[in-house]
């Protein structure tokens, strides 16, 4: 039975198709497992750290009982093993504050950037041309004069370089 070469051709096409579709389905599992298995591993890892946390924190906080528990200990601030990481007082102080009623303070006040820059670089300070009120400044007279504080002119006056009308005009007559 002989087929035509255009016969030919079609069926080799179809059978290449074939070929190129089974190998495309195969890369996709391959895809597909790689990345479950990978998902498997990102877990496991996720749970190892946080393991490896719990742990560290149990040990910490053990560590801190038996010194606290220990007879005869004077507590000591330079002393203290914990001297940076202060847990106790961290802890204390996010279980007792609670929400005022006016809406500042509290648990959470949501403003942490301005905190941080406060912390870093102070908080503000005395700025320019405040007011200063002590005694030395209120005992101080340089500035200070009646007439300036009454509305009048500085110059009117006694030793001032205008002269009075009968003056001004005695000169004319």
């Amino acid at each position: 039975m002989v087929k035509t070469d255009e016969h030919m051709q079609r069926i080799k096409k179809k059978l290449t198709d074939e070929a190129t579709a089974k190998r495309a389905g195969q890369e996709a599992r391959k895809l597909r497992d790689a990345k479950k298995f990978g998902k498997q591993v990102q877990v496991a890892r996720e749970q190892e750290r946080a393991k490896e946390k719990r742990e560290t924190l149990g040990k910490i906080q053990e560590l801190k009982r038996k010194r606290k528990d220990a007879p005869g200990n004077a507590v000591n601030e330079g002393d203290n093993l914990f001297q940076e990481i202060n847990i106790d007082r961290d802890d204390d102080d996010r279980a007792t504050k609670r929400p005022r009623k006016d809406g500042k303070g509290g648990r959470d006040d949501g403003n942490h950037k301005r905190q941080a820059k406060d912390k870093k670089f102070g908080f503000g300070g005395k700025k320019r041309f405040a007011k200063s009120g002590d005694a030395a400044s209120s005992a101080d007279m340089r500035g200070f004069d009646q007439r300036r504080m009454k509305g009048k002119p500085a110059g009117a006056g006694r030793g001032g370089k205008r002269l009075g009308k009968s003056r001004r005009q005695g000169g004319q007559s």
